[in-house]
């Protein structure tokens, strides 16, 4: 736990000041290599990003990522996959899924989402 903290804290510290590769903590070196910083997924590295790492810093509930449909942390053709699966009825999506699915917040699960998923992930 005192590590996620160490981390995340380090998280904000390069989105806020742009560069830093390596912490110290006690008598041991952590390496950690940041990919990517967009934290709610938005396409940008902003405040917004920043907020959410010093809310997990302070222990605030995390909220979620639109367009991880399946949860696994990672936004791929499967998150797609299911989406294509719920828009054509083959199966339904759980409401979880649903609510992650619906990235335009309309309250429905359509070809919109599905579009805009995939727009996302071929911009990585």
């Amino acid at each position: 736990m005192r590590f996620n903290k160490i981390a995340a804290l380090l998280m904000a510290s390069v989105m806020t000041a742009g560069a830093a590769s390596a912490m110290t903590a006690s008598a041991k070196e952590y390496y950690v290599k940041v990919m990517k910083c967009d934290i709610n997924g938005n396409g940008r590295i902003d405040t917004d990003d920043r907020q959410k790492v010093l809310d997990h810093i302070n222990g605030k509930a995390a909220g979620f990522r639109r367009g991880n449909v399946l949860n696994d942390n990672y936004i791929t053709t499967d998150d797609t996959d299911a989406v294509l699966k719920h828009i054509q009825g083959k199966k339904a999506l759980s409401k979880d899924a649903f609510i992650r699915a619906d990235v335009n917040k309309d309250n429905k699960v359509d070809i919109v989402d599905y579009r805009k998923i995939l727009e996302y992930i071929s911009n990585k």
